[in-house]
């Protein structure tokens, strides 16, 4: 009888959601987050297996869903669930759904923070690389051209869009794509509308022989793990708060689930990126000159241990007085300053991508006192260490 009781109240819910890539895997983290929290969720029943991003009409029949959270690239996957009774929050940045709510990283900002990132690493030549008829591409390109334009570089911005033959991407790189990145000015700063992108790019850059981050600086957003690792160069990203966007999305279906599909449970909302986690696609500052550039390299190499600016300067073969008047006119800052910058950025990656503790990341990088650490972290970041890492694991 109790169990029978049990059976008639569980609530299904169909989550759209594709595990083959970091964003749908926390995207649901973020949905199991919230119903463990909440015990009056915890009947919730998840079908169908979580790797499908449509439905067969027979599921349909045997589970008749009450709810769904898509991840969908378009809306021919929403068919069968466009019934006003069944409760929908629409996760995906491809489209915008009329059923109900959407929950989305803001990809405005999200093309301002890239395009600021290539500007701190003084490249004059941008590029964007987008998803022909997908919103979120859309949008990352308008923040990307809004700070660039702003600059007066707008005119120095290439842009061209790839047509997806499937949500992941596939024959991405054509023929025609890969004249287009070959002829473009370098040193130039490419930013791809995803990691996957991105990703493809940086193996097109190998097979031909151009060198990034030398020639070719390369972004991507997501701060997938697969993507980001695998790639031939190590690939900086933006990264977005998918586990957050998982709580708030299962909170508003809950809303809709309690309270009704009204005006109010419909509002959805936008959510800040996370921050610019750097690897070695964008790590080096597009400079010309060739001492700086030697000096760079060697911080690169070397910041992790005490490096001297009077090491510095015999490594680079100039005298001390030279290479801080090299730095100062070409990067407005001192070998110290951009020393400190190095460090910082690396401390930055470790905390987003590693278990270190500060005590372990201090040392790593020559700081004997994590106190240290911690006081210029907090002078350059606005946020201490933990504080910083804790922003990444939400």
């Amino acid at each position: 009888m109790h169990a029978h009781s049990k059976v008639s109240h569980d609530i299904h819910i169909f989550p759209l959601l594709s595990l083959a890539n970091s964003m749908g895997r926390q995207i649901f983290k973020g949905i199991l987050e919230y119903v463990n929290e909440h015990p009056e969720c915890r009947n919730w029943r998840f079908h169908p297996p979580l790797n499908q991003l449509s439905i067969d009409q027979l599921t349909l029949q045997q589970f008749s869903p009450v709810g769904v959270i898509s991840q969908v690239p378009n809306r021919s996957f929403l068919q069968g669930l466009d019934d006003e009774r069944i409760a929908r929050v629409n996760v995906s940045s491809w489209i915008k759904d009329e059923f109900g709510p959407t929950i989305t990283a803001d990809n405005i900002t999200t093309g301002k923070l890239a395009a600021d990132h290539f500007l701190s690493r003084k490249f004059q030549h941008f590029a964007y690389v987008g998803v022909q008829g997908a919103l979120y591409s859309e949008k990352r390109f308008s923040g990307f051209y809004e700070v660039l334009d702003k600059m007066g570089l707008s005119k120095k911005l290439y842009a061209t869009e790839i047509v997806a033959n499937t949500v992941y991407l596939d024959g991405a790189i054509t023929k025609e794509l890969e004249h287009w990145l070959g002829s473009l000015p370098m040193p130039v700063a490419v930013f791809a509308a995803t990691d996957g992108l991105a990703r493809r790019i940086l193996e097109f850059c190998e097979r031909t022989g151009i060198r990034c981050p030398d020639q070719i600086a390369v972004l991507g957003v997501d701060n997938d793990e697969f993507d980001c690792a695998i790639s031939p160069v190590s690939l900086s990203s933006v990264a977005l708060p998918f586990q957050a966007i998982g709580k708030m999305a299962a909170e508003k279906l809950h809303s809709q689930l309690e309270l009704g599909i009204n005006e109010q449970t419909r509002e959805g909302s936008v959510l800040p990126p996370l921050g610019i986690v750097t690897r070695r696609s964008t790590e080096l500052l597009a400079v010309q000159d060739p001492i700086l550039s030697r000096a760079l390299e060697c911080i690169r190499v070397s910041a992790s241990r005490h490096l001297t600016i009077d090491s510095l300067a015999q490594t680079c073969g100039v005298s001390r007085r030279l290479l801080e008047r090299r730095f100062r006119s070409v990067l407005g800052c001192s070998p110290n300053e951009e020393i400190l910058r190095f460090k910082i950025q690396k401390v930055q990656f470790m905390l987003a991508e590693t278990n270190l503790s500060v005590t372990e990341i201090a040392q790593r990088l020559g700081y004997q006192e994590p106190k240290y650490l911690h006081r210029i972290f907090r002078k350059f970041c606005g946020s201490t260490p933990l504080e910083y890492r804790n922003t990444f694991q939400r």
